[in-house]
C-alpha cells in the first residue's frame, strides 16, 4: 500500500508540473531562429531550450519576459511540496587537501536511496560566490530542496552536488592554489569517497557571481574534466569590475594593497579563449543573469554568449528580471540543473550487474 501511495503522489507532482511546463509562460523553441539557441538536438528533435529559457536574438538584444518571473515561482512552490515526499541529504565533510596543505571543507548532496543503491551517479560540482562558504547553496540556495523534488519528478536523474569552500581565492591559484586543489584533490576525493561516474560525461560545473567567474574558468582551462557549466550572474566582467564589485576588494586581485586592473584581465576569460578553442573540446553553457542586476552583468553575460556562439560552441541566453541575489539564483537552478544534468551520462551499475532499476532512470 505504501508503494502504490508513493506511486501515486510522483504521479500527481509529475502531472502538475507538466500542467506548469505547458502554461502560457513557456517560451516556444520555434519563435528563435537556429542560432539564437545554440545547442544540440533533445529528445524527438527538440532544441534544449527548457522552459522559461530566454535567449538573445540576432539582433542581440536579451528578450525579457515579465510572466517568467511568476512561473519560476509558482514552479518553486511545487518543487518545494514534492520535495517532502522524497528528500535526500546534505553531509558536510573534510579532507586534507596535499596541494592547500590543510583541512578542505565541503558540503555534498546525496540523493534519496544513496545508501542502499549499488549506482554510480552523475556529479555537479556548485561553486559559491565572494564572502561565502560551502553552506551557502544549502541555506539561502536551498539546492536540497529542489534536487529532492526534480528527481521525483523526473526532470533530473539522481545524482550528487558538491559544494567546496574556496574563501576569497576566486578559484585561483594565486595565493592559496585553490585551482589545482579542486581539479586534483577534490576531483579525487569524491570519486575516491563517493559512487559517481568518474569521467568526463559525469561530470558539470556551476556557480553564482564569483561562483560562475570559477566555473567558466574551469570550463575553459578543463574542459576535458566537465561535459557542461551553468553560471549565473557571472561575475566575468570585460574589461574590467565596476566600482562597487568585491573583486576590486580580493586580495588576489591587488598589488601593493590596490586592485590592479592588469591581474583582473590576466586572469579574466578572454585571456583563455585561444587556448580552449585549439583543444577542440566544446562545453555547453548555460549563461544567466537579472535584468536589473545592479552589476551590469546582464550585458557581460550577453557579451560572452555572443563570443560562444561566434565559435558555434552550444550554449543558451537567459535574461530574467531580478537583481544580484539569491531570490533570482533559486529561481534560476532549476533551469540550471536541468541544462547540465540532461548533457551527464544516466546513474549506471557496476558492469554485470545487469539495468539500472526505472526508477533511477528518471531525467532522460
Amino acid at each position: 500500500m505504501a508503494h502504490r501511495i508513493e506511486g501515486l503522489r510522483q504521479r500527481a507532482a509529475s502531472v502538475t508540473l507538466q500542467r506548469l511546463l505547458a502554461s502560457p509562460y513557456r517560451t516556444d523553441a520555434a519563435s528563435f531562429r537556429r542560432n539564437d539557441v545554440a545547442s544540440p538536438a533533445g529528445p524527438n528533435g527538440r532544441p534544449w531550450l527548457r522552459q522559461g529559457a530566454v535567449c538573445a536574438a540576432r539582433s542581440r538584444r536579451p528578450i525579457i519576459r515579465n510572466g517568467l518571473r511568476r512561473g519560476g515561482m509558482a514552479l518553486l512552490i511545487l518543487l518545494s511540496l514534492v520535495a517532502a515526499a522524497r528528500a535526500g541529504s546534505v553531509v558536510t565533510e573534510r579532507f586534507t587537501s596535499a596541494t592547500l596543505g590543510r583541512e578542505w571543507a565541503y558540503n555534498v548532496y546525496l540523493p534519496t536511496g544513496y545508501e542502499t543503491s549499488r549506482l554510480s551517479y552523475p556529479v555537479l560540482y556548485l561553486l559559491h560566490g565572494a564572502n561565502q562558504d560551502e553552506q551557502e547553496w544549502v541555506t539561502q540556495g536551498q539546492v536540497g530542496r529542489i534536487a529532492d523534488a526534480m528527481i521525483a519528478t523526473g526532470r533530473i536523474p539522481p545524482c550528487l552536488i558538491v559544494m567546496p569552500y574556496a574563501r576569497g581565492s576566486w578559484y585561483l591559484d594565486r595565493g592559496e592554489r585553490v585551482e589545482t586543489a579542486l581539479v586534483e584533490d577534490l576531483l579525487t576525493r569524491i570519486a575516491a569517497r563517493f559512487r559517481t561516474i568518474a569521467a568526463r560525461e559525469g561530470r558539470a560545473i556551476a556557480g553564482e557571481s564569483m561562483g560562475g567567474y570559477g566555473a567558466l574558468r574551469f570550463v575553459l582551462k578543463y574542459p576535458d574534466r566537465f561535459a557542461a557549466a551553468a553560471l549565473l550572474s557571472p561575475a566575468i566582467y570585460v574589461p574590467e569590475p565596476p566600482l562597487q564589485s568585491a573583486s576590486r576588494k580580493a586580495a588576489v586581485f591587488q598589488r601593493a594593497g590596490a586592485f590592479d586592473p592588469t591581474l583582473w584581465q590576466n586572469f579574466n576569460y578572454p585571456s583563455l579563449i585561444t587556448t580552449y578553442a585549439a583543444r577542440n573540446l566544446s562545453v555547453p553553457l548555460f549563461i544567466a543573469a537579472g535584468a536589473e542586476d545592479e552589476l551590469h552583468i546582464a550585458r557581460h553575460a550577453a557579451t560572452l554568449f555572443r563570443l560562444w556562439r561566434e565559435h558555434d560552441w552550444p550554449a543558451s541566453l537567459h535574461i530574467l528580471p531580478g537583481h544580484h541575489d539569491f531570490v533570482l539564483w533559486r529561481e534560476l537552478l532549476p533551469q540550471a540543473l536541468d541544462f547540465v544534468f540532461q548533457r551527464l551520462s544516466r546513474p549506471v551499475l557496476p558492469a554485470g550487474d545487469g539495468p539500472v532499476p526505472t526508477q533511477h532512470m528518471a531525467g532522460r
